[in-house]
């Protein structure tokens, strides 16, 4: 892999991996919702997940649609998934070093 090409290959596999822990906490939510035949919450957990927002105007008058952040998400996943964590970090001269840290999975620093 070329030099270049390495922090492209990094943010990629960030996106992927935001993306499977919203998935994965949304899939867990929706099916304690359906085990519970509740309706109601499956539409707010659907409402939340399509039109969430961290606009306090808005918020105001719909306190439901407060956004999560996807650090949560991936947090959430790591406590499910991941034994070990590491950060990777590249290097000046073009080197990948991982450095074990004790949590976040995708936070590139």
């Amino acid at each position: 892999m070329e030099c270049s090409e390495r922090p492209c290959a990094f943010l990629t596999t960030r996106v992927l991996i935001e993306t499977i822990a919203v998935f994965d906490e949304f899939e867990r939510s929706l099916l304690s919702h359906v085990a519970a035949e509740d309706l109601g919450s499956m539409d707010a957990l659907a409402q939340n997940r399509l039109f969430a927002t961290k606009d306090e105007e808005l918020l105001d008058g719909y306190p439901e649609a407060l956004a999560i952040s996807v650090l949560t998400f991936t947090d959430n996943l790591e406590k499910r998934y991941v034994r070990s964590a590491a950060t990777m970090m590249l290097c000046p001269n073009g080197a990948i070093r991982i450095r074990p840290v004790k949590s976040s999975i995708v936070h590139i620093r």
